[in-house]
């Protein structure tokens, strides 16, 4: 069985710890062990966003999370991926993901894929630490996603996830150019 707590010095909050995780996958009532959300992801600004992303991260043991983002005027697509598991996808006030970024880095390696559109000036919001990699991706020729019926409402979210999916295709590119150049130089 699964148990999730608070840090000792935010015990206060373990009713909203509570009403939080109700509404999480049933797939966690299979999980076994213990995690303890430690206090600044459960009294962030965000909580109901925060906590069930740490959880859920958490529970796959990942080191390293990979973030797409859809960037907009006032709102952003994303989708958290850990490992090739999509652990949250949504909508989110642009101007509050560096933030939740910044907060989550503290505890796993954090890769945005952040979508770079010809005229976006909207970039500019995002403040990254220096711990947070970004990888900026063109926004044009995004990879299609086989069957992709779009929900109204719901295109940011699937563009932040073809972000994310051509993002880690240049990282992958780079990776093998750089391990061929490796082995030329042996």
């Amino acid at each position: 069985m699964l148990r999730v707590r608070v840090e000792e010095q935010c015990r206060d909050k373990t009713a909203m710890l509570a009403l939080l995780l109700r509404d999480m996958p049933l797939s966690f009532a299979e999980a076994e062990g213990e995690v303890v959300v430690p206090c600044d992801i459960v009294e962030s600004e965000h909580p109901e966003f925060l906590v069930p992303v740490f959880v859920s991260l958490k529970l796959k043991s990942v080191k390293q999370v990979e973030v797409g983002i859809d960037p907009g005027a006032s709102r952003s697509g994303i989708v958290i991926l850990a490992g090739d598991e999509v652990v949250y996808k949504g909508v989110l006030p642009t101007s509050k993901i560096s933030n939740y970024l910044d907060r989550l880095s503290r505890y796993y390696q954090i890769r945005v894929f952040l979508g770079k559109a010809a005229c976006s000036n909207s970039l500019e919001v995002f403040r990254w630490r220096s711990h947070v990699e970004v990888v900026e991706v063109e926004e044009k020729d995004l990879p299609l996603i086989e069957g992709e019926s779009i929900e109204h409402g719901k295109e940011h979210e699937v563009d932040a996830f073809r972000i994310l999916l051509k993002g880690r295709l240049i990282k992958l590119r780079e990776s093998l150019e750089n391990a061929r150049a490796r082995k030329a130089l042996m």
